[in-house]
């Protein structure tokens, strides 16, 4: 799969992901509900290649789902990244991007070097180390919030208009 194909499969898992966690089955009428497409389901790839990470989905689901809880929630989450009143801040300093990335999604992994790569019009995946110390997380999620904000603004069809939002 090339670059181009890979994020724009990536691109389709996180709306997909996004619309699933906030029930945004609008239009399906009341009580009715599509189920989520696998991510399988979602490659531009073969459809071996399609199935084959829909296996690995599945093999990986619960663990991701205990890692997701854990930097949500547990010992590696955003209140225990931040210091105390840091969140309070944090949520603040995000108020002036609400109008124009109104529901920012940030996805955090683990990787060796810092990085942001923004998946428009409201994603952002940041990477930071584990041992990354506190202080760093905030400034990354400002800085994801600050780029998805200039590209919804000056170029719509990374924005909102975009035909993978």
């Amino acid at each position: 799969m090339s670059p181009t194909l890979w994020r724009r499969w990536l691109e389709g898992v996180l709306k997909e992901m996004g619309r699933h966690e906030l029930g945004g089955d609008a239009g399906m009428g009341p009580g009715r509900k599509r189920p989520p497409r696998t991510p399988g389901s979602l490659c531009p790839g073969p459809i071996e290649l399609g199935q084959a990470i829909d296996e690995m989905w599945a093999e990986s689901l619960p663990a991701w789902n205990r890692w997701k809880a854990e930097l949500t929630t547990g010992r590696l989450g955003i209140r225990e990244r931040l210091a105390p009143g840091h969140y309070e801040r944090l949520w603040e300093s995000l108020r002036p991007f609400h109008d124009v990335v109104p529901d920012l999604s940030i996805v955090i992994v683990e990787y060796a070097a810092p990085t942001i790569m923004l998946v428009p019009p409201t994603n952002a995946i940041i990477a930071l180390p584990v041992d990354a110390p506190a202080d760093s997380y905030a400034p990354a999620v400002l800085e994801s919030a600050r780029r998805l904000a200039l590209l919804n603004r000056s170029n719509p069809a990374e924005g909102r208009d975009h035909p993978l939002a």
